[in-house]
């Protein structure tokens, strides 16, 4: 049954359970130990090398949610080490060393079949970003132009949230900061359809900091499968951002080091992507069966 619950057949599906003889059936209540938390812990580390270079990395994470209703709590915790080392030409030593930890939380309360309020907090440190720490609370609130319990078929949402971020960066940046907190405005709005000719989604973001609105984000994604003929679809993805909220850009020139091992995030005006692609599935329409062996 949860398999056809997740399939376009559910919606025509009605399952009805009679008891044998005449016996009145009984409901017994579910018992959770776990009161509907959930819970995952990740780890893996690698290694590899050559005569000239090695690369040694690890990470981990963790998770808590719990999900109800009415409620909604996720938390996780997420840590990454990497290490490249290089002989370089001269016969000199390079090691680049880097990390990207972050942890966050998130609280929203429903408030009826169209609103929801939230608060979120996020804990950050990233060599890549120039941020040895970067604390930031935010505060907001969600409207759903359909109601909540259709989202698996249609959702428009539009949110919106305040928040300030304290950044401790690792080296003096190109605005001459080597601490600060700012204040900023973040706004998205999101459409996502799934239907029997396939799925599609578009969102758009947009942000800006309160003390110099000069200091923003721009960014459109969307992504669109199409079930062109039975068995044969095609899918589209893009992006694109417009980017001037940079702040934590280091100051000084970037090595070519630095360049060639993305070892810092470098000063841009915009972002874009874009991917196609397609699949095609085919066999026999009568294998429904479900082993889960291995």
């Amino acid at each position: 049954m949860r398999y056809v619950a997740s399939s376009d057949l559910a919606g025509d599906l009605i399952l009805t359970y009679r008891p044998p003889g005449n016996a009145a059936a009984v409901a017994t209540p579910v018992q959770d130990p776990w009161n509907l938390w959930t819970f995952q812990v990740r780890g893996s580390g690698s290694t590899s090398g050559e005569k000239r270079n090695s690369s040694r990395s690890f990470n981990t994470s963790f998770s808590a949610n719990r999900t109800t209703d009415m409620w909604k709590l996720n938390s996780n915790v997420n840590l990454s080490f990497r290490e490249n080392s290089y002989t370089l030409s001269d016969g000199e030593k390079f090691v680049d060393n880097s990390h990207d930890h972050n942890s966050s939380v998130l609280l929203v309360k429903s408030l009826g079949d169209h609103w929801a309020a939230a608060v979120r907090g996020r804990w950050a440190s990233t060599t890549f970003l120039n941020q040895d720490r970067a604390l930031r609370a935010a505060a907001g609130v969600e409207y759903s132009f359909f109601p909540y319990r259709v989202s698996a078929n249609k959702e428009l949402t539009a949110q919106a949230t305040v928040g300030v971020t304290h950044f401790d960066y690792i080296e003096r940046t190109i605005y001459e900061k080597e601490t600060e907190a700012v204040a900023d405005l973040h706004f998205i709005a999101r459409y996502n359809a799934r239907q029997p000719w396939g799925s599609s989604g578009v969102s758009f973001e947009t942000s800006t900091y309160l003390h110099d609105f000069g200091r923003h984000r721009l960014a459109v994604d969307g992504d669109i499968d199409i079930r062109l003929f039975r068995g044969f679809s095609l899918s589209l993805d893009g992006s694109a951002s417009r980017i001037r909220d940079q702040l934590y850009l280091r100051a000084g020139e970037a090595t070519d080091e630095e360049i060639l091992l993305r070892r810092r995030q470098l000063e841009t005006g915009y972002r874009y992507g874009f991917s196609v692609g397609f699949s095609y599935t085919f066999g026999s329409i009568f294998n429904n069966i479900v082993n889960t062996r291995f």
